[in-house]
This record gives structure tokens, C-alpha cells and sequence, in this order.
């Protein structure tokens, strides 16, 4: 058998054993019968794979009430949902806008919460994050891997950009954290997760391809995220997304850290205007998603998009949508991103 060959019957092994994984999570339990005609395997392949995954304890045997029926009853199994634990971790800033707390969850893979809360982030320095993690590894030894959010992106392995924890820039964060606690650790980009958190909360089942999200920080500070096909649009260097770095027509500039003037109603309207405006011809999403508080809502985003069908039919143009409380999505989003690398999703 030629290596090409043999990479690909690999490639064809990670991804049935995916599909069994998720189709005994979307199922609750399963027999190797109802997983075959869910993931259109053999149940011949299928009884395989649950065996393998017997074994290794990633799946168990259900206990099956007592029949009646004549024979002996198919064997039916489900995911070991405690084998592996996903820790979720972030920074949230609190509303004096100056200072952040560290918010976790820890879940299950039925995506059961185990544990949640919300630790003070005094510095927010590799060390101070190190140990905390360190801390609920030891409350929770279960846990397989480590989803981190952050706002910032990562080329060649350094992470930049982020704005919340500065020490971080210029850091193989996740490398230095899987190294010191003996978990994997992944980092992604804060709005890349909420996306992602909204389209697997709302959209998933849905016939949307293309989602993108705005987010709106104080001043004049925009964020998004752009899932495209089911997955997080990273682009060539995981910078994909990052509208912060457009030429918006009114940038305020900072002195010293601090806003030189606050930016007018009609300054910020015409901002969120020109994004959407970009969106809608690169890349021509079906939903777009607002986020934010003070002046953004449902009226606001409405109002741009009005604005926008002056220069784009309006059947060309996304439905139009607005999220306040964005927290629950970042959660789900990193769950999500995490839950794929355990089931070995593939690219």
C-alpha cells in the first residue's frame, strides 16, 4: 500500500469514528444498528468502532431494561461523558469597563455543566492565569483539554493583538500552558468563539453557510467573527475578522490611553455602516449579527441595514440580527471548538 494510500485510509478511520462519536452524543445511546443508518456507516464498521471505543472507555454499555422479545438484545451504547472534561476560560470586563474577572466553566461532553464561576483577575499576567488553571485542574483532574478565550490572533504560534492581556502578546501561550499543566490548550480569538457559539446554538441545523458577527466596544472599537461552511473563517494567518484594523471613516485617536473626544451618534452610525457594507460585498453573509449596548439594538441595526439598501438591493443584502448578552455564546463557542478536537472532528 503506497503512503498516500495509507493516509488516506487514515484519514477514512478519524473520520467514521468522528461521525460515531457525534452520533451517540446526538442520540443519547445507540445500538451499532441505529448508528449505521444515522451516520450511513455498515454496522459492521460501526460495531468495530464502538468496540475500539469500549475499550479505550470512551464509551460505555447501557443498561437495558429487561424484553420480552425473543434473542438476545443489541448491544447499546453511550458516551463516557465524564471520561473527558472541557474547561472553558475567559476574561470578562466587568462594568467600570477598567477592570476584568476570569470567568469557567467546566462541562461535560453531554455538555453538562459540572462547575462554574468567577475568579478576580488582578493582573492578568502569564503567572496569574497559569495558576488559577492549575487550580481548577486540581479540583477537576477530569479535565482533557483547555478552551481559552481572548481577544488578540496568532501567527507562527505568537499570539498579538490582544487588548485585554497585554502580557500575553508576543507568547506561545498555548504551548507554554499545555507544557506546565499536562493538558492541551487552545486559544482562540474572543469573537471568533461567540460566532461560533451563536450559529452551533441557533444555526447549526439551519441551511445558513455564511454568518458574521459585529461587535461594538465602547467609542469606536469594532470586532467580529465569520463562520463560513459550519467552521471559524481564520484566514491565512488567523487574522481573518479583524475589522478593528479597517480604515473606518471616523477613527478616534488615544492620548495617553484616553479617547482625544467622544465619537457622535451619526459618526458611529455611519462606522457600523461602512463594515456592513464591506460584508455585504466581500462576502455576502445570509445573518449578521449586532452586538453590543448603549447606542446598539434591534432599532439600530435595523436602521443600518435600511442605510446600506441605498447602495445594495436589499435581496442581496443579510438579515439582520442583535445580541446584548453575548456571554452565553462565547461559552458554548469554546465548548464547541474544544468538543471537536476530542471527537477528532475533521478538517
Amino acid at each position: 500500500m503506497s503512503k498516500a494510500n495509507e493516509l488516506t485510509f487514515i484519514q477514512v478511520k478519524e473520520r467514521n469514528v468522528y461521525l460515531v462519536k457525534q452520533a451517540l452524543l446526538n442520540q443519547g445511546s445507540g445500538t451499532k444498528q441505529s448508528i449505521a443508518k444515522d451516520t450511513g456507516l455498515s454496522v459492521t464498521t460501526c460495531g468495530s468502532i464502538l468496540n475500539e471505543l469500549f475499550e479505550s472507555n470512551e464509551v460505555l454499555l447501557v443498561e437495558e431494561p429487561s424484553s420480552k422479545s425473543i434473542g438476545r438484545p443489541a448491544k447499546s451504547y453511550k458516551i463516557n461523558a465524564n471520561h473527558k472534561l472541557i474547561c472553558c476560560f475567559y476574561l470578562v470586563r466587568l462594568a467600570d469597563k477598567c477592570s476584568y474577572n476570569y470567568q469557567f466553566h467546566v462541562l461535560n461532553m453531554n455538555r453538562e455543566t459540572i462547575a462554574e464561576r468567577s475568579i478576580e483577575a488582578k493582573d492578568h499576567s502569564f503567572d496569574e492565569i497559569e495558576l488559577h488553571l492549575k487550580e481548577i485542574i486540581d479540583e477537576y483532574p477530569s479535565i482533557d483539554i483547555i478552551s481559552f478565550g481572548i481577544s488578540g490572533y496568532s501567527v507562527d504560534g505568537e499570539w498579538r493583538g490582544s487588548w485585554g492581556v497585554l502580557h500575553l502578546n508576543g507568547r506561545d501561550v498555548a504551548s507554554d500552558l499545555s507544557a506546565s499543566l499536562g493538558r492541551r490548550v487552545i486559544m482562540e480569538n474572543d469573537m471568533n468563539a461567540i460566532s461560533y457559539g451563536i450559529y452551533k446554538s441557533i444555526y447549526e441545523d439551519s441551511d445558513v453557510e455564511t454568518l458574521v458577527s459585529i461587535a461594538f466596544f465602547g467609542n469606536s472599537a469594532m470586532g467580529s467573527g465569520i463562520i463560513h461552511n459550519g467552521s471559524i473563517l481564520e484566514g491565512y494567518k488567523h487574522f481573518a475578522g479583524e475589522i478593528g484594523k479597517t480604515p473606518i471613516p471616523h477613527r478616534i485617536k488615544k492620548i495617553n490611553k484616553v479617547p482625544e473626544r467622544q465619537i457622535t451618534d451619526e459618526e458611529f452610525f455611519e462606522n457600523a455602516a461602512f463594515i456592513l457594507r464591506i460584508y455585504a460585498t466581500i462576502l455576502n453573509p445570509e445573518i449578521c449579527v449586532f452586538i453590543g449596548g448603549g447606542r446598539v439594538n434591534q432599532e439600530f441595526a435595523n436602521n443600518v441595514l435600511e442605510s446600506v439598501s441605498e447602495d445594495i438591493p436589499k435581496e442581496l443584502l443579510p438579515k439582520i440580527y442583535y445580541v446584548e448578552n453575548y456571554e452565553q455564546f462565547y461559552s458554548i463557542g469554546l465548548f464547541n471548538i474544544a468538543l471537536d478536537i476530542i471527537l477528532d472532528a475533521p478538517n
